[in-house]
């Protein structure tokens, strides 16, 4: 996708809302206004989100579609882990995402767990025409959640265009319990004809700025009221121990 295609200026809305844990509707205020006040986005860290999930369910052409709006039909199996960086523009904010693609065979999984600290969104594929893909996904989130905490979990099902309609919402029901027990968005996408890729992105891009501004924004208050507090302690205390150094030496 383009620059253009990465920007980001209006909320971006899950794909169902009721198979989202994320309920907000509109942007954080004070995001905004971070945005609006033109902050240091330098000091802004890169955003991480990671695809797991068996093999063969379409994690790398899901990023090809997305990073150069691609589909190969033929495209070879990810061996560990392949990523790229894109940069988004948010509400006029550069913001750098790393997206890790990690291979789904069983013989890679010594090298793909190392890569999954640090990640701000777990993104866990399955292939909607293969319905035993969809069982594995709590297996492939537990792991990478082992050594994640309060990150965004989004449950993909792959290869739409595969799907009728009529089949499609027949699977809904089971696609729904499997969210409520991973704590997942849901979304229905297809990388081969593009369909909802653009707006599953934007989204996790989204979250993850948010995410990002507000730890930083929530420090940044911290810092302020420990360092002021303890000046002033500093001070007080320092008084008074010079207060008794004086009178011992009188």
């Amino acid at each position: 996708m383009s620059a253009a295609a990465r920007q980001i200026n209006t909320f971006r809305k899950p794909f169902n809302h009721l198979m989202t844990p994320n309920k907000v509707n509109e942007i954080n205020p004070d995001v905004a206004r971070f945005c609006r006040l033109g902050s240091d986005y330098d000091s802004l860290n890169n955003g991480k989100m990671i695809f797991i999930g068996e093999s063969g369910v379409g994690k790398s052409s899901l990023i090809k579609r997305f990073h150069r709006n691609k589909f190969n039909s033929e495209s070879q199996e990810t061996c560990g882990v392949d990523f790229v960086t894109l940069t988004f523009n948010i509400f006029g904010v550069p913001f750098c995402l790393e997206i890790w693609d990690t291979a789904g065979q069983e013989r890679f999984k010594w090298i793909t767990t190392s890569y999954y600290r640090g990640t701000n969104v777990i993104v866990v594929v399955f292939d909607l025409s293969e319905l035993s893909t969809l069982h594995e996904c709590k297996k492939w989130l537990d792991e990478a959640s082992y050594q994640n905490n309060h990150n965004f979990v989004f449950l993909v099902g792959n290869k739409l265009d595969k799907m009728s309609d009529q089949t499609f919402l027949g699977m809904k029901e089971t696609i729904s319990e499997t969210c409520k027990d991973l704590n997942a968005e849901f979304w229905a996408v297809s990388s081969k004809t593009g369909k909802q890729v653009s707006n599953l992105f934007l989204r996790m891009a989204y979250l993850t700025f948010e995410k990002i501004v507000l730890g930083k924004l929530d420090c940044a208050n911290d810092k302020s009221e420990l360092f002021s507090s303890g000046s002033r302690i500093t001070l007080r205390n320092t008084r008074h121990k010079n207060e008794r150094q004086s009178n011992c030496a009188c």
